[in-house]
C-alpha cells in the first residue's frame, strides 16, 4: 500500500477517534477521558512491545535494534522516520507528518494533549516491554503540520 493512502486512513480514523474523545470530555469532563486515554494506550504499548519483542530473535535488546522494530512499524501507522543523531545509547528521530496531529485538527481537537494522552504513553510502553531500560520521550512536539515532532529513544 502507498504511503500516502495509509497516512490519510489513518488520519480518517484518527479525526473520527480525537471526535468521540471529545464528546466522552463533555460528559464525563476532560481529566476522567484523558485519564482513560493514558492507561488505555499504556496498556496496550505493553501488550505490543511484548508482541514486537519476538522479533528480537535472540538479538540484544540495544537501541538500534529497538529503533529497527518500531521503524518496522510506522509505516502500517502511517508515520515516517528520519534519525537525525544517533550514539551507542541514543537515537534521535525526526517524525515529518504525523496522521494524529492532523486527524485531531481536522476534529478541532487539542493535539499535543492527545498526543500526550496517547503517542506518548503508548511508545514509552513498547520500548519498555522490549527493554526496561529503554525510554522514549518527545524532545519537541509540532506547532502545526507544516513542523515535526522530534523523539528520543535512549538505553540507561
Amino acid at each position: 500500500m502507498d504511503g500516502e493512502y495509509v497516512f490519510n486512513a489513518v488520519k480518517s480514523m484518527a479525526s473520527q477517534f480525537a471526535a468521540y474523545v471529545m464528546t466522552v470530555v463533555q460528559k464525563y469532563g476532560k481529566q476522567e477521558a484523558f485519564d482513560l486515554l493514558f492507561s488505555t494506550f499504556d496498556r496496550y504499548g505493553r501488550r505490543t512491545g511484548n508482541m514486537l519483542k519476538q522479533q528480537l530473535e535472540g538479538k540484544e535488546a540495544n537501541v538500534q535494534n529497538i529503533y529497527d522494530i518500531m521503524l518496522s512499524v510506522f509505516p502500517a501507522q502511517g508515520f515516517e522516520a528520519e534519525k537525525i543523531e544517533e550514539s551507542a545509547n541514543e537515537i534521535i528521530v525526526k517524525i515529518p507528518r504525523c496522521p494524529l496531529y492532523e486527524g485531531c485538527q481536522e476534529a478541532g481537537a487539542p493535539a499535543e494533549e492527545f498526543c500526550q494522552c496517547m503517542a506518548k504513553p503508548l511508545m514509552n510502553a513498547i520500548v519498555k516491554a522490549i527493554n526496561p531500560k529503554a525510554q522514549h520521550r518527545f524532545v519537541k512536539y509540532r506547532k502545526s503540520a507544516e513542523d515535526c515532532c522530534i523523539e528520543q529513544l535512549t538505553i540507561e
